[in-house]
C-alpha cells in the first residue's frame, strides 16, 4: 500500500512553500485526494504529474499571475 503525503511533506519534497501547494489545490492544478476532510497526495500520481510537465505548467501559471498583478 502506498503512503500518502500531507501538504507539508509534499511542499518539503518539492522545495516549495505550503501556500504554493494550497494554491495549486484550489486551482485544481495538482492531483490530490481527500480522506475525510484531509488533503493527501499519492507519490505515484505526483511523479506522473511532474513527468507530464504539471509542475512546470503550474509554476508558469503562477509567474503569469504575478506579472499581471
Amino acid at each position: 500500500m502506498e503512503t500518502y503525503l500531507t501538504v507539508a511533506e509534499l511542499a518539503a519534497a518539492l522545495k516549495l512553500q505550503e501556500q504554493t501547494i494550497r494554491r495549486y489545490i484550489l486551482k485544481r492544478a495538482i492531483p490530490y485526494c481527500k480522506i475525510k476532510r484531509a488533503v493527501r497526495f499519492r507519490p505515484s500520481q505526483i511523479e506522473k504529474w511532474i513527468d507530464e510537465g504539471g509542475l512546470e505548467a503550474a509554476q508558469e501559471s503562477e509567474q503569469e499571475k504575478g506579472a499581471k498583478a
